[in-house]
């Protein structure tokens, strides 16, 4: 029972947040939703990026 209350309360959780999601782009519109996604996913790219590099590096020396 506390499983299932739980999954429901996830679930609940989820559906608020998509439904604030949904406001949020509607509020700002849709067009500059998309310039800040797209800068969202630059700076992500940048960080994967940084954080690859960082791993070879470390890694490096394991594998000589």
């Amino acid at each position: 029972m506390t499983g299932q209350l739980n999954q429901v309360l996830n679930d609940i959780a989820l559906t608020v947040e998509k439904a604030y999601i949904a406001y949020k782009i509607n509020e700002i519109g849709e067009n500059q939703f998309r310039v800040i996604s797209k800068a969202l996913l630059k700076e992500a790219n940048a960080v994967l990026a940084n954080a690859d590099a960082t791993k070879s590096v470390i890694e490096e020396p394991l594998y000589e």
